[in-house]
């Protein structure tokens, strides 16, 4: 997983959105997923051909690549917690009655959805359930 999507200082993050994730940091994020790069662009909200666009140019915009970014926060918290790569990639795509029957990876379309599914993987982290 590339250090973009760790947590790292909040100006040296908004910097890099700024400049735009290039289009590395996509791929490498729908492979660690193991879902295909138009699902990924789905969920970030992107359409086929503005994806073609971006990998052509080789960068996403600032707010697409927030997007972005907040899809593989939360799986790079869902690796730490659950302990693997493979162990979070199935979590993500597995529907849940927590989020209604969605997956955690759909309801990371937005950044409400995203907190609610650390909110959950913390609760499994440290064994807290409401």
């Amino acid at each position: 997983m590339p250090d973009i999507f760790m947590v790292q200082e909040p100006m040296a993050l908004a910097g890099t959105l700024h400049r735009g994730l290039v289009s590395d940091a996509f791929e490498v994020l729908a492979q660690g997923l193991g879902i295909s790069h138009l699902r990924l662009a789905s969920v970030a909200g992107i359409t086929q051909s503005t994806l073609a666009r971006r990998r052509q140019a080789g960068r996403f915009r600032t707010d697409e690549s927030e997007r972005i970014w907040r899809i593989g926060r939360v799986f790079h918290t869902a690796q730490r917690v659950l302990g693997s790569e493979e162990a979070a990639r199935h979590w993500m795509d597995a529907p849940r009655a927590h989020f209604e029957g969605r997956t955690p990876l759909s309801v990371c379309d937005t950044e409400p959805g995203a907190m609610a599914v650390e909110q959950l993987l913390q609760q499994l982290e440290h064994g807290v359930f409401a």
